[in-house]
This record gives C-alpha cells, structure tokens and sequence, in this order.
C-alpha cells in the first residue's frame, strides 16, 4: 500500500493540505478504524484482516466517497471527529415490507421509464430497496435511462453489490447483465 497513499490523495483532493499536524494524525487513525469496520463487514463479520489488494480498494472506496461527500475541507475533519464517517456507508434503512410492495406495484403500472426513475430518485433511500426494485421493476431496456441518472457513488454502490451478491436475490427482470453491460461503455 506504500505506493498507492489514499490518506495523502484525500488530503491533496480535498484541500485539506492546510488543516493541522494534530487533525492530520486524528484524521489517519480514524481512517484506519473506518478501514477495519468497512473491512470487517466486507467479510461479513468474519474477519477483520483481508489481503492487501482487497484492503487497498476498500480505502480507495472510502477516499473516493469522502472526496464526493464533503464539499468543504473542514467538514471532512468535522464529520471525523465526531465519528459519523461511517454513515457514509452504512446503507440506509429500508422500508417495512408494505410499503415497498406498494412502491413496486406503483412502479410497475407507470407508462414511462422516465416515471419509474423519478419515483426511484423520490422515494428509494436504501441499497437494499433499490435492488428489489431493480428486481422486480426495471426491465433490460430501461436499465440504461436509469444508469443516466445515477451519481457515480451510486453506480459504484451498484457495482460493488454485483460484484459481491450472493445467488439467493435473483432478478426477475435480467437488470443485472444489461448493467454490467451498460455500465463498460463508460
């Protein structure tokens, strides 16, 4: 990890070069502790200790969410020391089980693709709502209007999701491929 020194890319991005040498080693611990959290639930609780190639994406993904998510430098020192950094990827709540299935219902009778994404953008907070909207709602010739109109965080999010899910949450409307698909013509 020697070559690839996220914690220096984020400060250099985020003009955070100017906060102090105490916030600067506050700052490194903290990304250390978020990087074992984040790792530990990447392996499911298992573990805490992953390869060095795994470990380096993962602060590469943190260090990339942090850049998005902060406008203002101080308020990258701000949201890490009042230990809220790991907000940014814990996924959301999810609906209760109602009001997702009318959510979906009310997905699959819209007309246009343009109706379902915004109802998506509108009303979608978690992951895990997302993918069972993907699921159900979002057919392989709606796919790429939608990835149109996500943020770069949330195709990540996405991505990330693919690459990791298990065969246990299988679409009913082959969203995943045309994604994968989609998503390499960037």
């Amino acid at each position: 990890m020697v070559e690839n020194n996220f914690y220096l890319e984020l400060l250099n991005n985020s003009n955070l070069a100017n906060i102090s040498n105490e916030e600067k080693e506050m700052m490194q611990i903290k990304l250390c502790t978020l990087l074992g959290k984040v790792t530990e639930r990447y392996t499911m609780g298992d573990s805490s200790s992953v390869p060095v190639e795994i470990a380096e994406e993962l602060l590469k993904s943190i260090t990339f969410l942090l850049n998005k998510e902060m406008k203002n430098p101080q308020s990258i020192v701000k949201l890490i020391e009042e230990d809220k950094s790991e907000d940014i990827f814990v996924d959301n709540k999810s609906m209760d089980d109602e009001r997702l299935r009318k959510l979906i219902d009310e997905i699959r009778v819209c007309r246009f693709t343009s109706d379902k994404i915004t109802i998506i953008h509108n009303e979608v907070k978690s992951l895990e709502d997302l993918v069972e909207i993907l699921n159900n709602c979002i057919w392989e010739d709606e796919v790429e209007e939608l990835v149109n109109s996500l943020s770069k965080e949330e195709i990540e999010a996405l991505k990330y999701y693919l690459n990791n899910k298990l065969n246990d949450n299988i679409s009913n409307t082959g969203w995943e491929q045309k994604f994968i698909e989609v998503i390499s013509n960037f």
